[in-house]
Parts: C-alpha cells; sequence; structure tokens
C-alpha cells in the first residue's frame, strides 16, 4: 500500500517539522547549525516560501512556512533535507539515513493560530530543558524577534490579510 497524499491548500501557513532517523544528533556543531540556516535561506528563494518562525535542535526542525503556492512546500522542504543530508554524510564520513521518513505538516488558518504556532516553535528549546528560556537559544527565530536582529525570518504579515489567510 502507498503512502497517502499531502494534502496542500494555497493562502495558509504551515506548522513543519522533521526529525532525525533514530533521534540521532545530526546538528551537532554550529557549523553544522550554519549549514542548515543557509540551506533554509537558499531553497526558501528559490521556492517562494516565507519563514515566519523556526526552531533548530540537534535531532530536528521546525518552521513556520507560508509557500506562494502549496506546490512548493514538499519541494522546499526536499531540498532542504536532501542538501543537508549530503553535506552530513561527507563531513561525518557516514552514508544512510539523516531523517526520519517524510516530514509531517499541519495548516494554521488564522492569526491568532500563528501566534500561538510561532510561540510553540520557539518555546521548544525550553520544553526539550536546552535553554531557560526562548530568548537564550541561539537557533531559534525567538532572538530576531525580540531584538530585531538579522535573520532569515520573514516579516510577519499584516494583521487580517486575506493575501495571507483563506478564510474555513
Amino acid at each position: 500500500m502507498g503512502r497517502s497524499a499531502r494534502f496542500l491548500k494555497d493562502g495558509v501557513c504551515y506548522f513543519v517539522q522533521t526529525h532525525s532517523f533514530m533521534g540521532k544528533e545530526i546538528l551537532k556543531t554550529d557549523a553544522d547549525y550554519g549549514r542548515i540556516m543557509r540551506t533554509i535561506k537558499k531553497y526558501k528563494v528559490r521556492y517562494s516560501v516565507c519563514l515566519y518562525a523556526y526552531c533548530l535542535v540537534p535531532t530536528g526542525v521546525y518552521l513556520i512556512l507560508h509557500p506562494n503556492d502549496a506546490l512548493q512546500l514538499p519541494l522546499f522542504m526536499q531540498g532542504v533535507k536532501q542538501a543537508y543530508a549530503l553535506y552530513f554524510n561527507r563531513k561525518y564520513k557516514t552514508g544512510g539515513k539523516v531523517w526520519h521518513q517524510r516530514f509531517k505538516s499541519a495548516l494554521i488558518y488564522n492569526d491568532k493560530d500563528l501566534v500561538n504556532a510561532i510561540q510553540l516553535v520557539e518555546s521548544i528549546p525550553v520544553q526539550e530543558r536546552r535553554s531557560p528560556s526562548p530568548a537564550e537559544y541561539p537557533w531559534s527565530s525567538c532572538t530576531y524577534r525580540i531584538l530585531g536582529s538579522a535573520s532569515i525570518v520573514d516579516a510577519m504579515p499584516p494583521e487580517n490579510s486575506k493575501v495571507i489567510f483563506s478564510e474555513v
């Protein structure tokens, strides 16, 4: 039996997560984090995907995304995962799977849910006991949001924007 098709809808944001194979640490050094950040930036430009929040932990990646075309979301994730897997296997002289299965995604239909999803993503380091507060964790969008520092994060959409969110 084949896998079920991914449900994609234009005009909405997505909470996306992907995890490492067998829970192994695939983000081990600052260089690894920097590489996946550059990879995300490259593919978000290539596939016209807006990034509103992110959190990178040693065993996974959490993103809040808004693709201009919903069909670009799987291409974006495929590009990020393949490019990082190639880098990881070369750097650590290993082979085989880096990522566990396909990425998971959930639709975000409105501003309130978007804010809640961003807070969830940015609180992951605290939930996983990697940091005492979201603002102190260097590999999430929280620092950008609080300090306004340079980041790959796109500006938030205007409140109640019909361009970004569709009514359900």
